[in-house]
């Protein structure tokens, strides 16, 4: 027996479970339409909010603040932000060679914006001693 609390997310699962088998025509030719998008977005969050997590990651999914990639050593890093339930942001820093205290960095695939600054703000202070990051580009 299903309880009260499992009946939305069957019904959910019923009407969706077509659509999720062709995944990647959805994506792929729906997606790019924005009611699409904003509904997955929305869609996302309301299953987050019903596990407890609110709108921000419960808590991330990997461990990313851990890790940094060195591309260029001393010059160039790139780093995994995650977001959402299931989904990563990637943040590229550019340490300046002129300037020691400049950092110059770029987001790509920011999902929601309040997260992904948190998250810029705990790399920061996390790898670059609370050095500040200057996003130039998302």
């Amino acid at each position: 027996a299903l309880k009260n609390q499992e009946i939305p997310q069957f019904v959910l699962g019923l009407v969706l479970g077509p659509l999720i088998q062709r995944s990647n025509w959805l994506v792929e030719f729906l997606y790019p339409i924005g009611f699409v998008g904003r509904a997955h977005l929305w869609l996302v969050q309301f299953v987050q909010r019903r596990q407890g997590g609110g709108l921000t990651s419960p808590a991330p999914h990997s461990m990313a603040m851990e890790q940094r990639f060195q591309v260029l050593p001393g010059k160039v890093y790139v780093h995994s932000i995650p977001l959402l339930l299931d989904n990563l942001a990637y943040l590229i820093v550019f340490c300046s060679p002129k300037d020691n205290n400049s950092l110059i960095g770029y987001i790509i695939d920011c999902g929601h914006a309040e997260e992904i600054r948190r998250a810029i703000d705990r790399v920061r202070f996390f790898h670059y001693k609370g050095r500040p990051i200057i996003i130039q580009a998302i």
